[in-house]
C-alpha cells in the first residue's frame, strides 16, 4: 500500500478544458513533494472531464470527481472532504503553481508545527510564453489573499469550518478573515507561490458582484468580532505584510 501523500492539491473545474491541463502539469512537475491532485468537476458541459481522465490514466496522483454544479466554494469543500494529506492547497483551473513553491511550503509547515498556514506572493499576468515566462505582457507581483498562494494544515478547516457556499467570489477572503480573527499563525513566504492568469473569463471581472460579496464578507467579520467582544481594529502579521507593500502602508 502506498504511503499517504504529504499534500492535497484541490482544483475546482468548470468548463475549463482550455487551461486545466497547464494547471495540472504545473503541479505534476513538482515531484519533490508527494502530492495528490483532486480535480472536482463542477458540472462542466465541455470536455474538461475527458481531458482530466486522459491525464489520470498516465498518472495515479490525479483523482477526478464529477459533481453536479454547485459553485466553486462547494467544489472546494468536496475536495476537502476527500483530501488525505495533512497539508492542502488550492489551484484555480486557469492558474499555475511555479516551480519549487509547493515543496517550499510543505518544508516550512513541516519545520514549524505551530504554523497553521504559509502564504506566498502572487504574480498577476495576462501572457505566458512556452517556457513559462509571464513577464511578456502586463504583470504585477504582490502579496494577496489568493487561496492558490497559500498552503494550509487540513485540520484548520475542521476547526474554522468549510468555505461559505453562499459566496461565489468572496469565500476565499472570508476564510482568510476567519483565520486572522482566530489569530492563526501564518508564515509569509517572500517567494512567488502562484501565477494568477488574468483574462475576460475571470469570475472577479464581475466587479459589481465581487464588491457586493466583499461587503458581505467584511460585515460578517465585524459581526463575529462584536459577538466575541473584540472592538479594536483587526491586526495580524499577514495584514501588516500586505499593508507594507503599498506606499504609505
Amino acid at each position: 500500500m502506498n504511503a499517504p501523500p504529504a499534500l492535497s492539491v484541490i482544483i475546482p473545474a468548470f468548463n475549463g478544458m482550455a487551461l486545466i491541463e497547464a494547471a495540472i502539469v504545473s503541479v505534476l512537475a513538482q515531484g519533490e513533494v508527494s502530492s495528490e491532485i483532486l480535480i472536482i468537476d463542477d458540472g462542466s458541459q465541455d470536455e474538461t472531464a475527458s481531458c482530466v481522465e486522459r491525464m489520470a490514466r498516465n498518472d495515479d496522483r490525479i483523482r477526478l470527481f464529477r459533481e453536479m454544479h454547485g459553485g466553486v466554494a462547494a467544489a472546494r469543500n468536496r475536495g476537502l472532504a476527500r483530501a488525505r494529506a495533512p497539508f492542502v492547497t488550492f489551484l484555480d483551473q486557469d492558474d499555475i503553481k511555479p516551480a519549487g513553491g509547493l515543496t517550499r511550503h510543505v518544508e516550512i509547515l513541516t519545520g514549524n508545527p505551530n504554523l497553521g498556514a504559509v502564504v506566498g506572493e502572487s504574480v498577476m499576468f495576462d501572457q505566458i510564453s512556452e517556457r513559462g515566462d509571464v513577464t511578456l505582457g502586463r504583470h504585477q507581483r504582490m502579496l494577496a489573499t489568493l487561496l492558490g498562494a497559500g498552503t494550509f494544515r487540513r485540520d484548520l478547516f475542521a476547526d474554522l469550518g468549510d468555505f461559505a457556499c453562499d459566496l461565489e467570489m468572496g469565500s476565499d477572503y472570508d476564510f482568510y478573515l476567519r483565520m486572522i480573527e482566530a489569530d492563526i499563525p501564518i508564515a509569509v513566504d517572500e517567494e512567488v507561490a502562484l501565477l494568477h492568469r488574468r483574462h475576460s473569463g475571470n469570475a472577479s471581472s464581475d466587479r459589481r458582484t465581487l464588491s457586493r460579496e466583499l461587503l458581505l464578507v467584511f460585515h460578517r467579520s465585524v459581526q463575529r468580532r462584536r459577538r466575541n467582544g473584540y472592538s479594536a481594529a483587526l491586526r495580524h502579521p499577514l495584514l501588516d505584510a500586505m499593508r507594507a507593500q503599498w506606499p504609505g502602508g
